[in-house]
């Protein structure tokens, strides 16, 4: 009994390693996961960029331009207006996701203020998430759900990725990478 786990373990282990190195490698030359060393200036994006520089900076959950310009890493913009705008609405919220800009504070306290490697972490997790669905197909379908867990990070990969642009300063990495851990840990 005891052989027939090890090679279960053996063979999860070097499965799970392949699909990572596949999904990494191929993710990596998606053209829609972008690395930029800025926040895009609009959409979720600019308030999540906001609260995580304002709570590394003391100023609490705290939306708008509280420091520079400079210090918030926003792609460079010509218009005037989006600047003014920024810095006068500066306001208490808590309607954002929480935990993420708490999640991009503590990044951003190890390593600066570096949107680039926040991407780089997020596009870890997603290759992570993408790696471990044959594991948790397993868990709820036995023997055959191995192969439709790899069928599924492979496309998890293809539509997943290229629809959120890992790229860009956004929750649904963090939310999926936690939705699968706690369901993996559970799962064991």
């Amino acid at each position: 009994m005891l052989k027939i786990i090890e090679k279960k373990n053996v063979f999860f282990g070097l499965l799970l390693s392949c699909l990572f190195i596949i999904h990494y490698h191929s993710g990596k030359n998606n053209p829609y996961n972008t690395l930029n060393e800025n926040v895009f200036f609009g959409g979720d994006q600019w308030e999540y960029q906001s609260l995580a520089v304002n709570i590394l900076n003391g100023h609490g959950y705290r939306l708008g331009g509280l420091e520079p310009w400079e210090e918030y890493k926003f792609a460079f913009t010509e218009k005037k207006e989006f600047k003014e705008y920024f810095k006068s609405k500066s306001f208490y919220t808590f309607y954002r996701t929480p935990g993420y800009p708490l999640f991009l504070a503590s990044i951003y306290k190890i390593f600066g203020v570096n949107p680039e490697i926040v991407n780089r972490i997020q596009f870890i997790m997603i290759v992570i998430c993408a790696s471990i669905m044959p594991l948790i197909c397993y868990y709820y379908y036995g023997a055959t759900g191995i192969f439709s867990g790899v069928i599924s990070s492979f496309l998890f990969m293809r539509y997943f990725v290229s629809d959120l642009r890992t790229g860009s300063i956004l929750t649904e990495s963090l939310i999926l990478f936690s939705m699968l851990h706690v369901k993996t840990v559970i799962s064991k």
